[in-house]
Order: structure tokens, then C-alpha cells, then sequence
């Protein structure tokens, strides 16, 4: 397991635009039946504020979010999986898409944990039979709307910072994919911490004989995945 857990959730709240601009619209033509003094605009406006409405309706009325997380859960203990899905949700950048694979369709106890949570940033995809890690992520790729991309495992706990600083370092520095330090404990005591490599130099130089980024903490630009 990786970092210190926490246990508040946050909810997000969206706003229905197109149906704000269908409002406008049915108002100014109501201007314009009365003869209003704004009569001579209301066609106009009428018009601009139906193909507003449109253009949201066709779209859909959810912004693209910031980053998407992806994490798959087998058999893990659900004590683990709850403070797996606790650390993400109570993350300061709160605009994320959180992006769940259920890779044991016969775990009732994690699903029926997953699917209570209340909260319209979590994304459930079920597998019909158990996969494995690496067809379950990439099921999970395929549906990320976000252009930055983050690794989470049902086993591992983030900082609540952790999402923030990765983007705002990602972005200042021009990143294209970046991992953490983590530390690696059991019920009662860390074992120990670990501080992989910073520089890209060192990194493309360790990777030629074994991974230096630990999986369930990289992000990484959408673009740069191969699908």
C-alpha cells in the first residue's frame, strides 16, 4: 500500500446549461409576442440562444475534466478498497473523472460498495468475466475524456495533494509523463521509503533494465497512450 490515507469525500455539482438557454429563449419570444420594448431584438436572440441550447444538448453539458483516474479491482480486501477510492475522492483538485473496473463480476461485496457511492465523478465498468490487470486498464483508457491520465490501485492510498501537484508539475514543467516517491507499509508500521529516480536522464537510463516509476503513481498525457 502506498501514502496516508484519508477518509473525507467531496461531491461536485453540475449546472444544466442547455436548459438555462431554452429558458432565455422562450422569454424573449414572450417579449416579442407583447411587443416589448426589446421586441425588435428578441428574433435575434431567440434564435442565438436555441442554438446555444443545441450546441450543449449535442455535446452534452459535462466539461471535459482535468485528469481521469483509472483503477481496477479483483479480490482485494474491501477495507482496502475503500481507502483506495477515499483517497481519490478527497483530493484538493477536484475536477477528475474517477474511472473503476470491477474485474471480478462475482465479488458481490466490492460491487455492491462501488455502486453505493454517491458521487458523479466515479465512472463503473463491469467486466463480464475476469480479464486481468492490463485488459481491464485499457478498457478503462478507452473511455478517458481528460487529456492528463492517472494510475490508482485498489491496494494503494494517495496523498490528498497528489493529483494538484502532479498536474501543476506536469504543465510548468512540460512533462509528458511523471511518477512519486512512496512509501510501503504494512497494518502497523512503514516498512520502508522509496525515492525513484528524478531526472529523465537517470529514468531512460534505468528503464533499459527495470521500471523505475511506480505504476499506481505515474500520470501521464492522454496523447501519448497506445490504444
Amino acid at each position: 500500500m502506498l501514502f496516508i490515507r484519508t477518509s473525507l469525500i467531496r461531491r461536485k455539482i453540475g449546472v444544466n446549461y442547455a436548459n438555462v438557454y431554452l429558458i432565455l429563449s422562450c422569454y424573449m419570444f414572450i417579449l416579442y409576442l407583447t411587443d416589448n420594448v426589446y421586441a425588435y431584438y428578441s428574433p435575434l436572440m431567440t434564435f442565438l440562444l436555441i442554438c446555444m441550447s443545441y450546441t450543449r444538448l449535442k455535446g452534452g453539458n459535462k466539461t471535459m475534466p482535468k485528469v481521469s483516474v483509472i483503477m481496477s479491482t479483483y479480490r482485494e480486501p474491501l477495507k482496502w478498497v475503500e481507502s483506495a477510492v477515499e483517497s481519490i475522492l478527497s483530493q484538493s483538485l477536484t475536477d477528475f473523472e474517477f474511472i473503476i473496473v470491477i474485474d471480478d463480476p462475482k465479488n458481490k461485496l466490492i460491487i455492491e460498495y462501488l455502486e453505493s457511492i454517491e458521487d458523479t465523478r466515479v465512472v463503473l465498468l463491469k467486466n463480464e468475466s475476469n480479464l486481468g490487470l492490463v485488459r481491464s486498464l485499457n478498457k478503462a483508457l478507452e473511455v478517458c475524456k481528460s487529456d492528463y491520465i492517472a494510475r490508482m490501485d485498489a491496494d494503494d492510498i494517495s496523498l490528498p495533494e497528489r493529483l494538484e501537484k502532479q498536474v501543476t508539475f506536469m504543465k510548468t514543467q512540460n512533462y509528458d509523463l511523471c511518477g512519486t516517491w512512496y512509501e510501503l507499509f504494512d497494518d502497523t508500521h512503514v516498512i520502508r521509503i522509496s525515492n525513484p529516480p528524478q531526472s529523465s536522464i537517470v529514468c531512460e537510463r534505468v528503464l533499459r533494465y527495470e521500471n523505475c516509476v511506480a505504476h499506481p503513481s505515474w500520470m501521464v498525457r492522454k496523447k501519448y497512450m497506445i490504444l
